[in-house]
């Protein structure tokens, strides 16, 4: 009974998912079967480029949303806080669906049922929680989205005016009302996904999520006392470093490597500026005022 009712959830929750896969297939056969087609010999030189960096763009889409599907967002770490000597740091937050302690920033997800380590949301499109471990992959498959709608468009509109001329000089009426709706419908796409993209940029850069926004507006709205000053919010570097890691050559691929992984844990949110933390694990970095100090004691000794 309960295989059965395991197999529905799984079944109800992949629509969505099925759904963003059928539309992505949807816009790919459209753009290179339909507009390319009728604008361009297909295999020209100019279709052939543009086809090119398109492709580049649709690949690392797919990539980018296949590892946020596949990664785990951040688990809470076995017996988190009910070791004796554990301060009571770790124990002011307790799950009473998982039994369990919980850090700071986590939450419990009723959709996948567990907790998750520095949620943002849970996503329905790609049937995965949006945790500390995988937010640089979800961000990453909604820039690409915005970066390939955003050039789908431009070179739909530029072909607007000649798929209009050749379908009215042969009366093919019923397809150029078909392809001005897919245009329609793009731009009405585009505008959502961008606005999606920037609102997702802006909880980056000031080190919070979707959850504590939400939390904050409804305390607001109760007129409940609310913390005006974020402690998280490192500023807009090290915010981004926490996320998408201190390699750059890494900032746009969907992977972390040995350098590119986010800075810290997800469990544990100290209140110190971050380049502390960088410095930790990063010894060969030196500061600005380590160099000041550092050439200050070498003309001390010369003296």
């Amino acid at each position: 009974m309960k295989k059965r009712k395991d197999c529905k959830t799984v079944l109800s929750r992949s629509y969505y998912l099925v759904g963003a896969l059928c539309f992505i297939g949807l816009q790919y056969y459209l753009f290179v079967f339909q507009f390319m087609r009728d604008r361009f010999q297909f295999y020209s030189a100019s279709t052939v480029t543009i086809l090119f960096f398109f492709h580049v763009l649709f690949f690392l889409l797919l990539w980018s949303m296949f590892q946020s599907i596949t990664s785990d967002p951040g688990k809470v770490p076995l017996y988190w806080g009910v070791i004796m000597d554990d301060p009571e740091t770790k124990k002011r937050r307790y799950c009473l669906i998982c039994h369990q302690f919980k850090p700071e920033r986590s939450h419990h997800c009723s959709t996948c049922e567990r907790c998750v380590l520095n949620m943002d949301h849970h996503c329905p499109w790609i049937m995965n929680c949006i945790g500390f471990h995988n937010r640089k992959f979800f961000i990453l498959m909604v820039f690409y989205i915005s970066l390939t709608i955003i050039y789908v468009i431009t070179f739909e509109i530029l072909f607007a005016v000649d798929i209009v001329r050749f379908y009215l000089n042969d009366f093919t009426l019923p397809n150029l009302i078909f392809k001005g709706l897919a245009i329609i419908v793009t731009l009405l796409f585009a505008s959502v996904i961008i606005n999606f993209f920037h609102f997702h940029i802006q909880l980056l850069l000031h080190n919070t999520t979707t959850i504590e926004t939400m939390e904050k507006q409804k305390n607001e709205q109760q007129g409940q006392p609310v913390q005006k000053e974020n402690p998280f919010d490192y500023g807009y570097k090290y915010n981004w470093y926490q996320v998408f890691g201190l390699n750059p050559y890494l900032w746009l691929f969907p992977i972390f490597g040995q350098s590119g992984k986010p800075l810290g844990d997800g469990v544990t949110w100290d209140r110190f500026p971050m380049q502390y933390y960088i410095q930790d694990h990063n010894p060969n970095m030196v500061t600005l005022q380590q160099r000041q100090n550092n050439s200050q004691a070498i003309i001390s000794n010369n003296i």
